[in-house]
């Protein structure tokens, strides 16, 4: 009997160790992703002007009904200055050319017959008066269906997924214009919040609205560049290299092929030293080139050609650059050295041939040429 009382002793004993090792990890035990708290630091405040800029319409005779039919090339010089005493870096430049171009701040314009949401992380979140700040991602942010149902999303992002992170994630659904409901991740969860949250009221920025598009271009201005033999390779402003997904299964068994400039006219220009150089001394100022083509087809429901030949069109531009000043501080914190420079201006437009024409006296004076970057343009008096 002593014996079967000491082997029961000892099998309690082993249960005991056993369930002491599966307790939770406790917090600190986690791998999880910090939160940035983020400062307001010094920023070198661009200023930007168009200064001329050449519309040509290729094939103008061929009707827009037909797929690939006609195209517009443009030529767009733009002047950008730093008038600040801090060097700076510029990162990109987006730029636009519309019949009609309309900026607005605050959340996103919204259609009367649309549906569609916006999501954003935060340092916590209360909800039912309790406080959340730590959650597992556990992929992109919610995607739904045309009734309002929610479905995994079809565009999930490996390296976007599978860690925990102090914080939390929000988003937020519209119909019609209206906001609807709030969702937060919980742990991985996306969980309807509507009416047990406290929201803090959030600064949504500005944006434009564009009707009839002309011409619309992302340039992007780093050291390492999408590789044009291989679609399915990028790499990240560290030189990091990010496998993209060729095909993507959007269901109902329809694929769609993706490479890296999916995006429409997204240029990138390989930056740095020994590359186009994209760093603005204090008080310098250099005419940064756009240029592209855009097609038009059956899917467009206007005619370009119309809206270059009226006479007017508005442009719309943004850069977005980068202060030379300390940016990491330590402790999880990080100051802000980045602005953005905004010009939104219509223009009257000078028809020659099958060219419409922005500031001709400019070409007329002066003699051009482009670097071999295909960044910048060097004038010279005629």
């Amino acid at each position: 009997m002593k014996i079967g009382l000491i082997l029961i002793a000892i099998a309690l004993s082993g249960l005991i160790t056993g369930l002491a090792f599966a307790t939770p990890l406790m917090l600190s035990e986690l791998d999880v992703k910090p939160w940035i708290h983020h400062i307001q630091g010094p920023t070198a405040d661009f200023e930007i002007e168009i200064i001329f800029a050449n519309f040509t319409v290729l094939n103008p005779n061929e009707p827009t009904s037909e797929a690939d039919d006609l195209s517009v090339k443009y030529q767009v010089w733009l002047n950008v200055t730093n008038p600040s005493g801090l060097g700076a870096t510029l990162l990109d430049v987006n730029f636009a050319a519309a019949g009609e171009i309309t900026a607005y701040s605050g959340p996103p314009l919204i259609g009367a017959n649309s549906s569609g949401g916006w999501g954003w992380e935060a340092e916590g979140a209360l909800v039912d008066d309790k406080w959340y700040n730590l959650t597992w991602v556990n992929g992109t942010y919610p995607f739904f269906d045309r009734d309002g149902n929610m479905e995994p999303s079809p565009f999930e992002i490996p390296w976007q997924t599978g860690y925990w992170m102090e914080g939390v994630q929000l988003y937020q659904r519209h119909v019609n214009g209206t906001i609807v409901a709030t969702y937060l991740n919980m742990n991985g969860t996306w969980t309807d919040v509507t009416d047990r949250i406290v929201l803090e009221e959030r600064d949504h920025g500005s944006g434009h609205s564009l009707k009839d598009v002309v011409a619309d271009q992302l340039r992007i201005f780093q050291k390492y560049v999408p590789d044009a033999s291989n679609a399915s390779v990028v790499f990240d402003s560290d030189g990091n290299e990010i496998q993209v997904p060729s095909v993507i299964d959007v269901g109902n068994g329809t694929e769609v092929t993706v490479s890296v400039d999916s995006l429409s006219g997204t240029i990138y220009i390989q930056a740095g030293e020994g590359y186009f150089n994209n760093y603005w001394k204090p008080g310098e100022s250099r005419i940064v080139l756009i240029e592209g083509s855009q097609k038009f087809g059956s899917w467009v429901n206007f005619n370009p050609v119309g809206v270059l030949s009226s006479g007017t069109i508005t442009f719309k531009t943004i850069t977005f650059n980068s202060a030379d000043t300390d940016f990491w501080l330590g402790n999880n914190t990080v100051q802000d050295n980045w602005s953005y420079a905004n010009e939104l201006k219509t223009i009257e437009l000078t028809k020659e041939n099958n060219s419409y024409i922005y500031n001709m006296a400019l070409v007329e004076k002066y003699k051009f040429s482009v670097d071999e970057w295909n960044a910048e343009v060097f004038l010279e008096p005629r």
